[in-house]
């Protein structure tokens, strides 16, 4: 029963969303014998993750093209969800995924959750300024200039 309980949110603000930087919910697959057993049918998107890496795991450098083309698909992403009163808190490079045309996709919406119009929510949370590059940082005081 339990992961019945913990799917509700995510399918319930999965339904609601349609953009193409986000991932779309296909279908919900529930067993009516086993209520404990959902199944969630989501879009295939057919590249990787964002940031690819060699052999060895080690991260790859991207084309300046690609860090902007990456960029502006998660502003608009993030602008649609945050437009439809959805925080995705959970923004990191596995869960954003480019498919082989170029387009990013952000995916993974299980932390996701509704806010009220006019409620403020910290842009940034200390576990995630490893993601946020170093300029960022300084400039946000994270960061010592001496």
């Amino acid at each position: 029963m339990a992961v019945v309980t913990r799917a509700v949110p995510p399918v319930a603000t999965m339904k609601k969303i349609a953009h193409p930087n986000c991932v779309a919910l296909v279908d919900v697959i529930a067993e009516p014998e086993s209520i404990d057993e959902v199944c969630l049918v989501l879009e295939l998107v057919d590249g990787g993750t964002s940031q690819p890496s060699d052999a060895s795991g080690k991260p790859l450098p991207l084309a300046c093209a690609a860090i902007w083309s990456h960029t502006r698909h998660l502003l608009m992403g993030l602008e649609y969800l945050h437009m439809s009163g959805v925080v995705h808190h959970d923004i990191k490079p596995e869960n954003l995924l480019v498919d082989k045309a170029g387009y990013l996709t952000l995916i993974d919406l299980g932390l996701a959750r509704h806010v009220a119009r006019g409620v403020y929510i910290s842009a940034i949370s200390r576990p995630y300024l490893g993601y946020i590059s170093a300029i960022s940082r300084l400039y946000l005081g994270y960061v010592s200039t001496s």
